[in-house]
């Protein structure tokens, strides 16, 4: 897999064709702070107990593009998943901040470029760039097909992009049934475990998003 981290990879892969995740696509924004959370804890930053996600260490500076949603969490530690969800839900432009410094990090490294979006150029859209996105799906298609271990980022990768519908725009019908074999092999490894978990995590966080939706319309 590339170097880039699980919320970049995510990042290249979900963003539309104008450059973001909009703020219509519900599943995408859950994911992208899911990817973050997955992060997180992969550095034991935060820890879950049941639906409650707690600060647990100080965030390392190779994580710096992840300090709004941990500070959203250390502030209010131990904080409910679902207040996560509706902190970003109900106030669509509290994501800007994690949307913008996970854009900025692509930058940095020349795997998305970043544009000015909106009527009057208020906003800053992120393109990924060609070779960045196949460079990750590729990397992933080497990973769940060819046949080898599967790592904790193309897991989880794979599970995000399935949840936020994306999954379809890179693989297809035949690869997807493949894939699937594959990640049912994955279920009891240390990997598919923690994986699972997380999806779970992530359904959550979707069914939390569905009742915003029924509570602001």
């Amino acid at each position: 897999m590339s170097n880039l981290s699980i919320a970049q990879a995510y990042m290249v892969c979900a963003a539309n064709e104008k450059g973001k995740i909009s703020s219509f696509d519900t599943e995408g924004q859950v994911c992208l702070a899911a990817a973050g959370l997955m992060e997180l804890r992969g550095e034991g930053c935060i820890d879950f107990d049941g639906k409650e996600v707690r600060a647990t260490a100080p965030l390392p500076e190779g994580r710096a593009y992840l300090r709004p949603l941990y500070e959203l969490i250390a502030e209010h530690s131990p904080v409910k998943l679902g207040k996560i969800v509706e902190t970003y839900y109900a106030y669509p432009s509290r994501l800007n901040p994690l949307v913008d410094a996970v854009g900025q990090s692509l930058c940095e490294v020349g795997a998305i470029e970043c544009v000015r979006e909106g009527k009057l150029g208020g906003r800053n859209g992120y393109i990924p760039t060609h070779a960045a996105v196949r460079g990750e799906i590729d990397a992933l298609r080497a990973e769940l097909l060819g046949g080898g271990e599967v790592s904790e980022k193309s897991a989880a990768l794979t599970v995000l992009l399935k949840r936020a519908k994306c999954f379809k725009r890179y693989f297809s019908e035949f690869d997807r049934k493949e894939i699937k074999r594959r990640m049912r092999e994955l279920a009891d490894s240390p990997n598919g475990q923690m994986v699972r978990e997380m999806a779970e995590h992530i359904d959550d966080l979707l069914m939390v998003a569905a009742a915003c939706f029924l509570l602001l319309n």
